[in-house]
């Protein structure tokens, strides 16, 4: 089957939402201090707000919504069709392992902070005593959970994708579906993309990441003002422009009339009929029609709206530019080491399930079985 968008949403929606709570949650851990009573008899701990506490089970329970979403539609591994043998069946066992021992010691982190924080102590000492230790959560545990979640993110995305490839055979069976292209211009743009991912065109790639770093170090380093860049920019652009018209009367330069310096008509065209299209699948969904592309609109849009609140959007887009960006390029390049690294843990792993089943699984005792015989 085909890429299906709304899985691939519903996949980084859930775990940025759960991301950002975590990040939350280690923001608002609860801090605690020594009170004296109105009589000045005894001491004991007054504790801020448990947020923190209600953020890490709100991200536990989205991340394991996540997990649920990617393991339906990949049957678990286990319970879909047979594997294509390869590498790609290597890549996708890997992963599968991988996106779980992530999203477990997420889980975890996120659990044991939840229940950590909401422990308060209850005894009291006798005041001027110095011996009272109020229980309070520890730095990181909420932040563990954080980048653990967005590991986990990462490898269940790339595991749904590699099923698929290892699941239909490749990606050539369905250039004309889903997300496949298959006109000439549009293969060639595709080649082009994955040069610049795989760092075939080195020059080009290295520009790119400069680029995207430059501009990320420009706003959030530099706290550079979006609005104060364009002026800016607009100034220079007319400086240059004078400049270069001042000298053309001098000179022999052929400069452009200004009738050409237009916008094509085309392109407002093509605005046109996307937003149009917008605006109707807005208006479908709105309406209610479709049940589950409306609530799950409506979740997005919430998530949204939380992470627009809690979260620089630059710095995520920018970390997953990067990720995109190095990634594929450093897997091409130790591809050897990587499937050296797959192949000896499903050796162990088939080792170690062997070793269970011989200690374990064998020595559990079975019933007879009675066969029935059916008469007609």
């Amino acid at each position: 089957m085909a890429v299906s968008i709304s899985v691939l949403v519903a996949i980084v929606s859930l775990h940025l939402m759960a991301f950002v709570l975590a990040i939350g949650a280690e923001r608002r851990r609860s801090t605690a201090k020594v009170t004296p009573d109105q009589y000045d008899d005894f001491n004991y701990c007054v504790y801020a707000s448990d947020a923190s506490t209600a953020y890490g089970l709100s991200a536990f329970g989205l991340l394991l919504i996540s997990q649920t979403v990617v393991n339906g539609v990949t049957k678990c591994l286990c319970f879909g069709k047979g594997l294509v043998r390869g590498l790609s069946r290597k890549l996708t066992i890997f992963f599968f392992i991988f996106s779980w021992i992530s999203f477990l010691g997420a889980e975890a982190c996120l659990l044991a902070g939840s229940a950590k924080n909401a422990y308060h102590t209850k005894y009291r000492t006798i005041y001027g005593g110095n011996d009272l230790s109020c229980e309070t959560l520890r730095k990181g545990v909420f932040a563990g959970g954080a980048a653990l979640t967005f590991i986990s993110m990462v490898a269940s995305i790339v595991y749904y994708l590699v099923h698929l490839k290892t699941d239909t055979g490749g990606w050539e069976k369905h250039e004309s579906e889903g997300l496949g292209m298959s006109s000439l211009e549009n293969q060639d743009r595709r080649n082009a993309v994955s040069d610049v991912l795989l760092w075939r065109n080195t020059r080009l790639s290295a520009s790119i990441l400069l680029g995207a770093t430059a501009i990320w170090s420009l706003f959030e380093v530099y706290e550079y003002n979006l609005v104060s860049l364009i002026c800016h920019m607009s100034i220079v652009a007319m400086l240059i422009i004078y400049v270069t018209y001042s000298m053309a009367k001098y000179t022999q330069w052929d400069l452009p009339d200004f009738e050409e310096i237009t916008i094509p008509e085309s392109a407002f065209k093509w605005l046109y009929r996307k937003t149009n299209n917008l605006l109707l699948k807005f208006y479908y969904t709105a309406s209610g029609e479709d049940l589950v592309r409306f609530l799950a609109t409506m979740a997005s849009l919430w998530m949204i709206s939380v992470i627009g609140s809690h979260f620089s959007s630059l710095n995520l887009v920018y970390l997953c530019f990067v990720c995109v960006g190095t990634l594929p390029a450093l897997y091409e390049r130790h591809e050897s080491e990587v499937d050296y690294i797959v192949s000896k843990g499903m050796r162990d792993m088939k080792a170690l399930l062997k070793q269970f089943d011989s200690n374990i699984l064998s020595k559990i005792p079975r019933g007879q079985v009675k066969e029935k015989n059916k008469r007609k």
